[in-house]
C-alpha cells in the first residue's frame, strides 16, 4: 500500500488592524488603571491621562492614537442613547438588526455547553483524514481546515423553530419551545451573579456590543455594521449609507411638453347621445287605468270585513301523544383519516428507465436516485415530490450522498467521471456555506502528478448545480464516502493496479494505494468508526489497516461471485450478497468466514444494507423481492448475534429479467427504499 498523505494545519486568522472595543463598555469609567500606566500623555478628547503609548487605545476608546490613523469608536452617548434613552433600548433596538444563526452558536458565544437532544448522535468535522486515528489517537480524527464548518451550520440547530410567540408562555418552565420533531428546545443556562456579571463587564472587550435574544435567552455579539445601523437608527439617519434623502426628484410625466394626449382613444357615442337606460326606467312607470283616476277623489273606503281578509293558515298545535316523543339524536358520521393517508407515498414515479442505485441525505429528507435514462432525480421523501432532475448525459452506475450534515454534496458516477453536485436543496446557508467552501481552495505552487484530473464546472454546468469534475481512465461502477466526508473512494472496471482509487474533496488530490491488483474489484467501503479500509473481490472480502497499512484480515465469501456489502453500524459484522442467490454473514471478531450462509432468495443478489439504528438489514434480488431481517448484535462477545427473517416485501415487476437492484434504509425511520428493473422507487413503511 501507498502512504497516506495526512491534511495540512490550520492557517492562521488574518490580523485586524482595528483597535480593540473598550473592556469596561463606558469609557474611562470602569478601567481599574492608575494615571500614567499607559503614558504621560493625555487624550485631547476627553482628557484621560494614559494615551501616549504608541499602539495603545484611549482609556475612554475614543480614537486610537500615536503614529496611527485615528480610528473612532463609539462614544458614550451613542452607546448608551437608545430608542428609549437606555444600555437597554440600544439592545432591544440592536435586537431589531441582528439575530445569531442557531441556538448552537448562541450557546457558543455565550460560553456554555451546547446541548443536544437525547439518543443524538455527535458528528466530527467534515475535513479529516481517511481514518480516525491520524493524529495517533485511535477513535479520533484530525479535522481538516479546508472543510471544516462552524458547528453554527449543523441542520438540526440551523433555525429556531419556536416561532413568532409571546415568551412569556414559558418564563416558569426550563425550556422555550418545541422544535420540529416535537421535541423540547431548552433554554440556555444564565445563573451569573452580579459579581460575575461585573467581572464580565470588566474582562470582556465586546460587552458594550453584546445584547441578549428575547427569544432565545442567548447573547449575540454585534458586529460592525450592526452597531454602525443602529447609531444611524438612533440619530433619525437612514439604515442605508449610500441613501441620498435629497437627490433632485425626476418628474418622468410632466417635464417633457406632449404634443397629444396621453390616450387618443376617442369618445364614446353613449357620451352625447341621451341614455336608453333612462328612456327603459321612464317607459317602466305604470300608468293609472281609466277606473283609477276618478277614484282619488272618493272618501276612503272602510277596513274590510271578515269574508275580505285574507285567510291565514291556522297554527298546528301538537296533540297530546306527540308532545311526549322525544326527537332521536341525529347521527353525525365523522370520518377519521386512515392510517395510510398519515404515511409517506409509496412509489416515487418519474424514470423512464430502470433504476440503478439509491442514496439519501443524512437528514432524510431528500433521496437522490440514478437512471439509465441518463438523469439524477431528487426527490423528497414525504411527498414524493420530484423536487430537481438533473441530466448527466449518460448511464449513472452509482451515486453517494455526502453521510457529513454540514455539507451538502453528491457524488455521482458517469462513465469515466464522478461528479459533484451541490443540489441546492434545504436551508440556504448549508448549501451555500458548501459552495464558499470548494470556491475557496487555492491550487499548491508545485504541480502534483495524480492518476486523475480535477476540472472546475464551467458556468453551464454550474447552473446545473455540478460543482467539480473528476476525470478518470477507464469506466467507473462504484463511488462510496468516507464518514467524515472529505474522502471519498472510486473502483474502476480495469483489471489493473489503478481499479481503486481514494480522493480528497478539500485538497483536490488523488492517489493509489494499492501497488498491484489482487483480483477483479467489486465494491469498496470505509469502515465507520476504525481506520479500515474494505475491498471485495469476486470470492474474497480484504480489509486493510490505514493505519499501519497493511492486511489486517481476508474474508472468504464462500460464494461464486460477489456482488454487494454493507458493514454493520457498530463496525463488528459484515454482510456480503453474491449472484449465486446467497447472503452471508461475516463475524469479524469470530472467524474469517462466514458466521451464517442466507439461501433466502431464488435469485441473483443485487444489494444489501444494515440500518443505522435499527437492528435490521435488507437484501434485494432479481426475484423482485426485498427481504428484510432482523439482526441483533450483542454487547457481550460470548453471545453470538441473532438473525431472524422478518418480512417479504414485493411490489417491483420483473422487467428484461431484473427485479430489485438496489436497497437503502431510512437514516432515522424503520423504512426500507427499493430501486427496480420497472423504472420506480418504492418506500416500504
Amino acid at each position: 500500500m501507498a502512504p497516506v498523505v495526512p491534511g495540512a494545519a490550520p492557517a492562521p486568522e488574518p490580523w485586524d488592524p482595528r483597535p480593540r472595543a473598550d473592556p469596561g463598555g463606558r469609557g474611562g469609567e470602569g478601567r481599574s488603571e492608575a494615571p500614567g500606566a499607559l503614558g504621560a500623555a493625555a487624550c485631547s478628547r476627553c482628557r484621560q491621562p494614559g494615551t501616549a503609548a504608541a499602539g495603545r487605545v484611549c482609556a475612554c476608546a475614543c480614537v486610537r492614537v500615536q503614529g496611527e490613523q485615528a480610528w473612532p469608536r463609539p462614544s458614550e452617548n451613542v452607546r448608551r442613547a437608545a430608542v428609549c434613552g437606555t444600555d437597554a433600548g440600544m439592545r432591544s433596538a440592536a435586537l431589531l438588526t441582528a439575530r445569531s444563526p442557531c441556538p448552537r452558536a448562541r450557546q457558543a458565544e455565550a460560553g456554555l455547553q451546547p446541548t443536544r437532544r437525547p439518543g443524538a448522535r455527535s458528528h466530527r468535522a467534515v475535513g479529516s483524514f481517511l481514518h480516525p486515528a491520524v493524529a495517533n489517537e485511535p477513535g479520533s480524527g484530525a479535522s481538516c481546515p479546508a472543510l471544516t464548518l462552524p458547528s453554527c451550520l449543523l441542520p438540526q440547530d440551523i433555525r429556531n423553530t419556536v416561532g413568532n410567540i409571546p415568551m412569556e408562555w414559558y418564563e416558569d418552565f426550563p425550556h422555550i419551545g418545541y422544535d420540529l420533531d416535537g421535541k423540547k428546545i431548552y433554554k440556555p443556562i444564565r445563573n451569573k451573579d452580579e459579581l460575575d456579571k461585573f467581572l464580565e463587564k470588566m474582562e470582556n472587550p465586546d460587552y458594550w456590543r453584546t445584547v441578549q435574544d428575547k427569544m432565545t435567552g442567548a447573547d449575540i455579539k454585534l458586529t460592525d455594521e450592526q452597531v454602525d445601523l443602529v447609531q444611524r437608527l438612533q440619530k433619525g439617519q437612514f439604515g442605508d449609507v449610500h441613501f441620498d434623502p435629497y437627490e433632485p426628484a425626476v418628474d418622468f410625466f410632466t417635464h417633457e411638453v406632449m404634443i397629444h394626449p396621453v390616450t387618443n382613444r376617442p369618445a364614446d357615442k353613449r357620451s352625447f347621445i341621451p341614455s336608453l337606460i333612462e328612456k327603459e326606467k321612464v317607459r317602466a312607470l305604470p300608468a293609472p287605468c281609466p277606473e283609477q283616476r276618478w277614484r282619488r277623489w272618493l272618501r276612503p273606503l272602510s277596513w274590510p270585513r271578515r269574508a275580505q281578509q285574507p285567510s291565514c293558515p291556522r297554527r298546528r298545535v301538537p296533540l297530546l301523544w306527540q308532545c311526549g316523543e322525544v326527537p332521536a339524536e341525529v347521527s353525525r358520521s365523522v370520518t377519521g383519516p386512515s392510517p395510510a393517508s398519515c404515511l409517506p407515498p409509496q412509489v416515487y414515479r418519474g424514470h423512464t428507465s430502470l433504476v440503478r442505485c439509491l442514496s439519501i441525505s443524512p437528514s432524510g429528507q431528500w433521496l437522490a436516485s440514478g437512471s439509465d435514462d441518463c438523469t439524477v432525480r431528487f426527490w423528497e421523501v414525504c411527498t414524493a415530490r420530484c423536487m430537481k432532475t438533473l441530466p448527466v448525459g449518460s448511464v449513472v452506475k452509482s451515486i453517494a450522498w455526502n453521510p457529513n450534515p454540514t455539507v451538502c454534496l453528491v457524488a455521482i458516477c458517469v462513465e469515466q467521471s464522478v461528479l459533484l453536485v451541490n443540489p441546492c436543496l434545504g436551508d440556504k446557508l448549508l448549501y451555500g456555506a458548501t459552495d464558499q467552501v470548494l470556491e475557496s481552495y487555492v491550487p499548491p505552487e508545485e504541480e502534483r502528478v495524480q492518476p486523475v484530473q480535477w476540472v472546475t464546472a464551467t458556468i453551464e454546468e454550474h447552473s446545473k448545480g455540478i460543482r467539480l469534475t473528476v476525470q478518470h481512465s477507464k469506466a467507473l461502477k462504484q463511488v462510496t464516502w468516507h464518514g467524515k466526508g472529505d474522502y471519498f473512494a472510486t473502483v474502476v472496471s480495469d483489471n489493473s493496479n489503478m481499479q481503486v482509487l481514494i480522493h480528497q474533496t478539500s485538497k483536490r488530490w488523488s492517489q493509489n494505494p494499492f501497488r498491484k491488483s489482487k483480483g477483479l474489484v467489486q465494491c469498496v467501503l470505509f469502515h465507520p468508526i476504525r481506520p479500515y479500509f474494505f475491498v471485495a473481490t469476486q470470492r474474497y472480502v480484504r480489509v486493510y489497516n490505514l493505519l499501519k497499512q497493511e492486511l489486517t484480515k481476508k474474508l472468504m465469501a464462500n460464494c461464486k461471485w460477489v456482488s454487494s456489502m454493507a458493514i454493520h453500524p457498530g463496525g463488528d459484522n459484515v454482510i456480503c450478497g453474491s449472484y449465486d442467490s446467497k447472503l452471508a454473514w461475516f463475524d469479524l471478531d469470530l472467524s474469517t468466514r462466514p458466521y451464517q450462509l442466507l439461501r433466502h432468495h431464488k435469485k441473483a443478489l443485487r444489494s444489501v444494507a444494515f440500518h443505522k439504528h435499527y437492528p435490521l438489514f435488507a437484501s434485494g434480488s432479481d426475484d423482485g423481492t426485498v427481504i428484510v431481517c432482523h439482526g441483533m448484535v450483542y454487547n457481550d462477545l460470548l453471545q453470538n448475534p441473532l438473525l431472524v427473517p422478518v418480512k417479504v416485501l414485493k411490489g417491483h415487476a420483473l422487467t428484461l429479467d431484473l427485479g430489485v437492484l438496489d436497497v437503502l434504509f431510512h437514516p432515522t425511520q424503520p423504512w426500507v427504499f427499493s430501486s427496480g428493473a420497472d423504472g420506480t422507487v418504492r418506500l416500504f413503511t
